[in-house]
């Protein structure tokens, strides 16, 4: 994983404008219709350029970088402001809606924690195996 960082020559704790004005300096620069050189590298630099300002110029993808950056330089999963490590900000950010998914209306949520709604779909069960040995 490449440092956005470091390609766009701005320190990690830059601000929104400093991003935007390092990008459009490099870009000024190392555009392929401007630059002298090979066209090629100017086209692929231009290209992580962009990618790098794409992702550091959202604040939500640029903290989701910097976790994944430095959990993947650090030999633990560092923690975030709040206490957690990065798989835990992850599992919250795309499950959010799976605890509420789960746990059904409160009708359906009490059949099933009853003592009485398993007894009956043992008793039922029992009954299915009956029938299938007595006229199978």
């Amino acid at each position: 994983m490449d440092n956005y960082y470091e390609i766009l020559k701005i320190k990690p704790n830059a601000t929104e404008r400093e991003i935007k004005l390092a990008f459009i300096g490099l870009v000024s620069k190392y555009h392929p219709d401007v630059y002298e050189g090979d066209k090629e590298y100017a086209e692929k630099y231009t290209a992580t350029l962009t990618e790098a300002y794409s992702t550091l110029k959202d604040p939500e993808k640029r903290r989701d970088y910097d976790l994944r950056f430095n959990a993947r330089n650090e030999k633990r999963s560092p923690k975030t402001p709040s206490g957690e490590n990065y798989n835990q900000v992850m599992s919250k950010k795309y499950f959010k809606n799976a605890e509420r998914k789960t746990q059904g209306n409160g009708f359906f949520r009490k059949l099933f924690r009853s003592k009485l709604f398993y007894c009956l779909l043992f008793i039922f069960g029992i009954e299915v195996l009956i029938i299938l040995l007595l006229y199978v």
